[in-house]
C-alpha cells in the first residue's frame, strides 16, 4: 500500500442531474460505479474511504457527511478531519479511472508531502483528482464557514504545487453527470 495515502471516494452528492444514485449506476461488467473505484483504488495500493454514505455489510470504511449539503468541499473536510496526514479526492462518477492514473497522481504528490498537489489538464482544475493535506485543513474550514464551496478556488492556495496529468491519463478523469454521458461511455 502506498504510505500515507487514503483515497477518499466522494459518494453523498444527490446526483440531481443523473435522476438516479449515480454510485449505484452499473457498468457492462455489472459492477456499480462505487465499486469500480473503489478497485481501482485498491489496486493502485491505497486504502479507500467512502464519504458521504455508510456502506452496509462491507469491508471498505464508510463515513458520512459531516457538512451534508455542501457539496465536495463538505466531503474533503469530512475525510481530512479524519485523515489530516493527507487523502487523495475522487468522484464516485468517473467510470473511466483507473490504478494506473492513481499509481502517477500517488507518485507526483509524493514529491512534496508536505504541500497537496493540484492537478489540471490545460487551464482547468481537477478537484477530484488531486491530493490535498492537514495543511490545507483550516483554509478549507475558513471557506466552508464563509460558504465558499468551489474546490476549484481552493486549489490556487499556496499549501499546493500544481501539476498536468499526463495526456495518457486525461480520458481517466471524465466523470458523469447525466443519462446520456454515461450512455455516451
Amino acid at each position: 500500500m502506498t504510505e500515507g495515502l487514503i483515497a477518499a471516494i466522494l459518494a453523498g452528492g444527490a446526483s440531481e442531474r443523473m435522476g438516479t444514485d449515480k454510485a449505484e449506476l452499473r457498468l457492462a461488467d455489472g459492477s456499480t460505479l462505487l465499486d469500480h473505484t473503489i478497485q481501482q483504488v485498491q489496486q493502485a495500493g491505497m486504502m479507500p474511504v467512502v464519504i458521504g454514505r455508510t456502506l452496509e455489510h462491507s469491508s471498505i470504511s464508510s463515513v458520512p457527511d459531516d457538512d451534508p449539503g455542501c457539496g465536495p468541499l463538505g466531503g474533503l473536510l469530512t475525510a481530512l478531519r479524519r485523515f489530516p496526514g493527507g487523502v487523495t479526492l475522487l468522484g464516485c462518477d468517473q467510470p473511466l479511472i483507473n490504478a494506473e492514473a492513481l499509481h502517477w497522481l500517488s507518485q507526483e504528490a509524493a514529491v512534496d508531502p508536505e504541500r497537496g498537489l493540484a492537478t489540471k489538464v490545460g487551464e482547468q482544475w481537477q478537484p477530484l483528482f488531486s491530493v490535498y493535506r492537514g495543511s490545507c485543513l483550516a483554509i478549507a474550514e475558513r471557506r466552508l464557514a464563509e460558504r465558499r464551496l468551489t474546490l476549484r478556488e481552493l486549489l490556487t492556495e499556496d499549501c499546493f504545487r500544481h501539476a498536468q496529468v499526463p495526456t495518457a491519463f486525461q480520458e481517466c478523469l471524465i466523470n458523469v453527470n447525466t443519462p446520456e454521458d454515461f450512455q455516451r461511455l
